[in-house]
């Protein structure tokens, strides 16, 4: 492997190893649904946010409506998505990690890098189960108060759909690579 080459997997190493850090707080993002929640505030900071827009054609919304706003509802479906999310996105990362160390080592074709790869898809489906959360999270506003997000954790019904897509390419990828490593052993086994 070419020095360059080692150097911008290194360096891609190492940036996969902030962002792994910087992921736990993460967990710290429900907070302020719970806070809105308590405080009784959470559908007037959907109506007034920056994070939501409007899909009626009358913005306006009844005092009725904003008072049953399940809240508590909104909030534990946040929590459960961004959580499922981050645990996701930190196993992703992780596994990424040990192939990339692997590489790194010289070792291209080993039964652990065919781990890590499952691992990857595993945690393509946290993330999934995190997305339909948020998605449902994210209808509650729409049918509601007639706002869709558009801030950060503001995954909808096509995410959904878009995010299926991931797995099932990296679970092509970890049969392919799978089957290199048995056809590696068997050819290691005959010499």
């Amino acid at each position: 492997m070419t020095k360059k080459l080692m150097k911008a997997i290194s360096a891609l190493n190492s940036l996969c190893y902030v962002t792994y850090l910087a992921s736990f707080f993460l967990f710290l993002a429900p907070l302020s649904s719970w806070y809105r929640a308590w405080r009784g505030q959470t559908a007037t900071t959907i109506l007034h946010g920056q994070n939501f827009l409007s899909v009626t054609a009358h913005p306006t919304v009844s005092a009725a409506v904003v008072a049953s706003f399940p809240s508590w509802g909104y909030a534990g479906l946040m929590t459960v998505g961004i959580v499922l999310m981050t645990i996701g996105e930190l196993r992703f990362l992780k596994a990424f990690m040990k192939i990339l160390d692997s590489l790194m080592t010289g070792d291209y074709f080993t039964a652990a890098n065919a781990v890590a790869l499952r691992q990857m898809v595993t945690a393509q489906f946290w993330q999934i189960g995190g997305t339909f959360c948020l998605a449902v999270a994210n209808q509650l506003t729409t049918s509601w108060l007639g706002r869709v997000g558009n801030g950060t954790f503001s995954a909808n019904w096509s995410d959904l759909g878009n995010s299926l897509i991931g797995p099932l390419i990296l679970t092509i990828i970890y049969a392919l690579y799978s089957r290199a490593v048995g056809l590696k052993t068997e050819n290691d086994l005959t010499v």
